[in-house]
């Protein structure tokens, strides 16, 4: 497609998006027994309406929190479905999500089983040409956009919840959190971690769902980031962090758009962020993802993309020309009225 040609969609008033494809990948880390476990969930609620999330659960329960929370979110956005439109305000969208994200937290609390484990959660929701974003966790979603002006760029929808973020670390070391890495023969190793009084449960990410242990320190409160579609952006690619803990929102995305769109691309990845924990666990001994217990094995990677599909410029000319018409037949009718009302 041209410049002259892309500008002349983009500026068009009915440049909605017209279809979203989504393909989905996961691969499990090592871990057979301590390893967290990922949950990635598409749904087609209704017209242009899409839902994705990825649950990446952390904790010796952390797979059965990750099933958990996605069952009873995606359980109430169908019992709620009927309040959601294009009309909404965006105050309005973003309470439904808070309202959805509270009934996960109240099951999660209601199970003894979550003492020590939860999930983390990051959700897109696509509502014709909007589209919500709420994070809590060490996830990411980005977004790929290629302006005629600027070329291919790649923008970050959400923010990492990690000990990293300066904000975060000052929160949770507020709420009397300690900080430090896996300790074993007198030595640490590896990254940083969450503890609450050196007794656990040594994770890496400063908000998720759940793990009631670390109720005053572990927020869950989701931080939502609201965006407007355009006809230049390409997709969205949604990942846990066990792929952008080794891959960069950058280079995740050229592998993306110079990859065939389709399930391939996704695969292929994930693949990549596989074998790059591979090579890195040969050299360093403990690095892990969110389980210090999982020495020497690799985290969880899961990753979605959604292709973002407009109406090029013949099918743009087709709709203007049948929206002359039908506004010309009105306008007709409307004098025919008025004449035979005289």
């Amino acid at each position: 497609m041209g410049n002259s040609e892309s500008k002349k969609i983009a500026q068009h008033p009915q440049a909605k998006l017209k279809k979203v494809d989504i393909y989905e990948s996961s691969r499990k880390g090592d871990g057979e027994f301590y390893m967290k476990e990922t949950s990635t969930k598409a749904y087609h609620l209704f017209g242009n309406c899409h839902f994705i999330a990825i649950y990446d659960g952390f904790g010796h329960y952390g797979g059965a929190a990750a099933h958990d929370a996605s069952e009873t979110l995606i359980k109430y956005f169908h019992e709620h479905q009927d309040s959601l439109s294009e009309d909404m305000k965006r105050n309005e969208i973003r309470d439904f999500i808070q309202n959805g994200i509270k009934k996960v937290q109240q099951k999660l609390f209601q199970d003894k089983i979550y003492y020590k484990s939860g999930t983390c959660c990051i959700g897109v929701l696509v509502l014709e040409n909007k589209v919500f974003t709420f994070n809590i966790g060490n996830s990411r979603a980005i977004l790929c956009t290629s302006p005629a002006v600027t070329g291919i760029r790649y923008v970050e929808l959400s923010k990492d919840h990690n000990l990293s973020s300066q904000s975060e670390r000052q929160r949770v070391t507020a709420k009397g959190a300690k900080i430090h890495k896996v300790k074993q023969g007198g030595q640490e190793y590896g990254i940083e971690r969450l503890w609450l009084n050196n007794e656990g449960p040594g994770i890496t990410t400063t908000r998720g769902l759940g793990c009631w242990q670390m109720s005053d320190v572990l927020s869950g409160e989701p931080e939502i980031e609201e965006y407007d579609l355009h006809p230049q952006d390409c997709f969205l690619l949604i990942g846990s962090d066990g792929l952008w803990d080794v891959i960069g929102t950058e280079e995740a995305g050229n592998l993306i758009s110079n990859a065939k769109k389709g399930k391939e691309a996704v695969e292929n990845l994930v693949r990549e962020a596989k074998s790059r924990w591979s090579l890195k666990l040969k050299v360093e001994k403990y690095l892990v993802g969110d389980s210090p217990l999982a020495a020497d094995k690799s985290d969880d990677i899961s990753a979605v993309v959604c292709y973002l599909n407009f109406p090029n410029a013949e099918e743009m000319e087709i709709l203007e020309r049948f929206n002359f018409l039908h506004e010309n037949k009105n306008a007709r009718l409307k004098d025919l009225k008025e004449s035979l009302s005289k």
